[in-house]
């Protein structure tokens, strides 16, 4: 039942999808549109991955910490491809943005407001201040997670909403503040209480933060969200942001003539490493000239490219057509809180759902 969503403040771990009838005789029959949202992180989307991700149907939001692949993003989102430019507070991401308005005559623009706390007095500037300029027909707010802030975003003016205050991989919001709301909960709780503005204010509900699997992103979407945003599952990919090459070494003994033995290094080639950041981690504020003083995200560790956009985009395609097949429905349009069952399962049900046999001392 639905209601369980309501009654309860619960995560995608805390439920299950209940099987019907399939309609499909095949899952590449389902029919899907654009779901997929890449986090503004400046480990994560640059150009590159911007461009692979719409080449892959869906949709980028490119971090305002990469000002200099703001251009090429717009021109390639002038050729009739939504790309997202992410904005922050400062003054000089408005001129930018007015600056690559100017140098892209009759682009259309989508900005993303980059903060964490989206419904405040900062967040409400942001949005009617961008408004202004005539180029900006999209707008997502920032970071969301209740009724009454999404009610207050759509009347502002945003034709997107961020839902998620804390649920992200590398997000410490809960630990060190102690504040958000449990995401499935949340997601559910906006949708309901948006039903009434939907006719009149046409809006995309986007579930951020702390997705894992495919299955995740299912619970989200028939919990009420339109999409979701992946910053870890992109973080990997070989076209996104941040990589740098790093030198790789050999160590070696070597003996010279008077029988000496020295140890040598020698340069061997190069690796692409990173370390995948919260926008809120110490590394990130003090790389982009902030204090660190209010730190609420981690740097995770040294990571090397891992598979392509492409490779993402479909295994949570793959995932949402096996979803359908499963939950009776056609379309990812269908997925949708009135044509689901959710039940709730207990954490020996989690773990049992949970691969398990590879542990050799369970038989």
């Amino acid at each position: 039942m639905i209601d369980l969503l309501l009654k309860e403040n619960l995560t995608v771990d805390d439920v299950l999808l209940v099987p019907k009838f399939g309609e499909l005789r095949s899952r590449s029959d389902a029919e899907l549109h654009p779901f997929i949202y890449s986090a503004p992180m400046d480990t994560v989307t640059g150009y590159d991955l911007a461009v692979a991700l719409n080449r892959a149907g869906h949709i980028p939001v490119v971090s305002r910490a990469l000002e200099n692949e703001w251009l090429t993003s717009v021109v390639e989102a002038h050729e009739g491809k939504l790309i997202f430019l992410a904005m922050g507070p400062g003054d000089d991401s408005m001129r930018m943005l007015e600056a690559t308005a100017h140098n892209v005559p009759g682009a259309k623009l989508a900005v993303a407001i980059d903060i964490a706390h989206g419904h405040s007095v900062v967040g409400k500037e942001l949005v009617q201040k961008h408004l202004e300029l005539p180029q900006v027909v999209e707008i997502m707010s920032g970071s969301v997670c209740t009724a009454e802030a999404a009610i207050d975003c759509i009347e502002w003016g945003c034709t997107h909403l961020r839902i998620g205050v804390g649920p992200g991989s590398l997000c410490t919001t809960r630990r060190m503040c102690g504040v958000g709301f449990p995401q499935l909960s949340a997601v559910h709780r906006i949708y309901e209480a948006i039903k009434p503005y939907r006719p009149k204010y046409p809006v995309t509900l986007i579930a951020d933060g702390g997705i894992r699997y495919p299955g995740d992103a299912v619970a989200y979407l028939a919990a009420g969200a339109d999409a979701i945003m992946l910053g870890r599952e992109f973080s990997r990919c070989e076209e996104s942001a941040g990589w740098v090459e790093e030198p790789v070494y050999r160590d070696a003994v070597s003996t010279t003539s008077g029988g000496v033995e020295m140890a040598m290094r020698f340069k061997t080639g190069t690796k692409r490493v990173k370390r995948y950041r919260g926008q809120a981690s110490h590394s990130f504020q003090m790389d982009n000239g902030k204090s660190g003083q209010f730190v609420e995200g981690e740097t995770g560790p040294e990571i090397t490219p891992q598979g392509t956009v492409q490779d993402v985009v479909n295994r949570y395609e793959a995932g949402v057509r096996s979803a359908l097949s499963y939950l009776g429905l056609t379309s990812i349009h269908d997925l949708k809180p009135e044509n689901v069952e959710f039940i709730r399962q207990t954490t020996s049900g989690y773990i049992e759902g949970s691969p398990h046999g590879l542990d050799s001392s369970r038989g």
